[in-house]
């Protein structure tokens, strides 16, 4: 199976499947690189409508490093509602036998392809996250404004159950 030459590579080619698939629904958005919370994921979606952001998705992509993948997405849970470690499918073996470390982390585990085709071997269960702190600031960078404390709730109507879809289609 050929890899991916480089993360930025296997970016490009996972934000062209999310443009094909989650972002085709309006309320959807999405932030490369996302700076100024904790870490730099490398990509958020985030379910939006009004000025009200429903759901958070963190998404760390990793050519083969899964130990890193797993530490760096649990730290998103800071401000996420559901965090994944995406590795390239060339390399997903050793991930897969230490599966059990991301469920125990409740981080998500997938693979992704230079075919765009991503695999789910195990979905996390949603929540609510763990600083709110990092969540408002993410609510501020992402409605460039103060907002009121209000604004935000856990309850996602197309990321979940997109991620939920692919998950139940994955041939293991």
């Amino acid at each position: 199976m050929k890899k991916f030459a480089s993360e930025a590579e296997m970016q490009e080619k996972f934000n062209e499947f999310l443009h094909d698939t989650l972002l085709q629904e309006e309320d959807i958005y999405l932030e490369n690189e996302l700076k100024g919370l904790v870490g730099i994921p490398d990509v958020v979606v985030y379910e939006k409508r009004n000025i009200y952001v429903n759901y958070v998705l963190s998404i760390e992509l990793k050519l083969k490093n899964w130990q890193r993948a797993l530490v760096q997405a649990y730290k998103y849970s800071s401000f996420s509602n559901m965090t994944f470690a995406i590795m390239d499918e060339a390399t997903m073996a050793p991930a897969l036998k230490n599966i059990i470390e991301f469920e125990h982390a409740n981080v998500g585990l997938a693979s992704f392809n230079i075919y765009k085709e991503l695999k789910i071997y195990f979905v996390p269960e949603e929540k609510a996250t763990f600083s709110k702190r990092l969540m408002y600031r993410f609510l501020e960078m992402m409605t460039n404004k103060s907002i009121e404390k209000k604004l935000y709730s856990n309850c996602s109507k197309l990321i979940y159950p997109t991620i939920r879809n692919i998950y139940e289609n994955t041939e293991l």
